[in-house]
């Protein structure tokens, strides 16, 4: 997830990944805060394998050096086996 403009750096990140069902699912949020080497985006890193053939949604939420609030939402499927 980025916004575009590398010198809009987020802040207040929040982000969760879950099942189609709802079932949250751990993941790591690499974020401008601790990561040296973002500024505009943000890393969702899934802490075990995803499930093949299976539907997970995305969320996330983050505050722009100019004060706006940017949020995503995106749904995917892993590949079968």
């Amino acid at each position: 997830v980025w916004t575009g403009d590398p010198t809009e750096k987020l802040t207040n990140v929040q982000a969760t990944l879950t099942t189609a069902s709802g079932k949250p699912v751990a993941v790591w949020v690499n974020t401008p805060q601790n990561d040296d080497h973002l500024t505009n985006a943000v890393f969702l890193l899934p802490q075990k394998p995803l499930t093949p053939s299976t539907t997970y949604r995305a969320t996330l939420s983050a505050v722009t050096a100019t004060g706006e609030t940017v949020r995503r939402e995106w749904s995917f499927t892993t590949v079968g086996r």
